[in-house]
C-alpha cells in the first residue's frame, strides 16, 4: 500500500538525510516532556485518524490494512530514529515531525484514493 511506494522511501530517505534536525536536544527537563518518537506517534495518529474520517465507505478490512500500514512506518521510524527518538521533543522537531506526518497522510490519502477506486471499478 504505502510502505512499498517509491514516494514513501524518498520520505524515509528525506527523515535520514535531515537527522541533524534531531541531534539538538530539548532545552525542557520535565519529567513528563513528549519524546520525539511519541510527538510521530501522536501525530501520525491524527493524521490517520484524518483520512479515515474524510473516507467514511473503508470497510473493517480497509482500515485493519491501514493500520498495519501505519505500524510499518512506525517501525521504520523507530529504525531511523533509535539513538534519539526517547529524547524530549523541541519546537523545531515538533515543526518537522509535522511536516513530515502530513506528508505521509498525503501517501495514503493517494493509496486510499487508488484503493477505492480499483474497489469501484471490480463492483461495476
Amino acid at each position: 500500500m504505502v510502505t512499498e511506494a517509491d514516494s514513501y522511501a524518498y520520505l524515509i530517505n528525506y527523515l535520514s538525510e535531515n537527522l541533524g534536525v534531531f541531534s539538538t536536544p530539548s532545552a525542557e527537563k520535565s519529567a513528563h516532556a513528549v519524546t520525539i518518537m511519541g510527538a510521530f506517534e501522536e501525530q501520525l495518529a491524527v493524521q490517520i485518524i484524518q483520512v479515515c474520517g474524510q473516507n467514511p465507505q473503508l470497510s473493517a478490512n480497509d482500515r485493519n490494512q491501514i493500520i498495519k500500514e501505519v505500524d510499518a512506518v512506525m517501525f521504520d521510524l523507530e529504525e531511523v530514529l533509535a539513538a534519539v527518538g526517547q529524547r524530549p521533543v523541541n519546537t523545531q522537531q515538533l515543526e518537522f515531525i509535522h511536516e513530515l506526518t502530513g506528508l505521509l497522510k498525503n501517501l495514503f490519502d493517494i493509496a486510499i484514493s487508488d484503493m477505492l477506486t480499483k474497489q469501484q471499478q471490480q463492483v461495476s
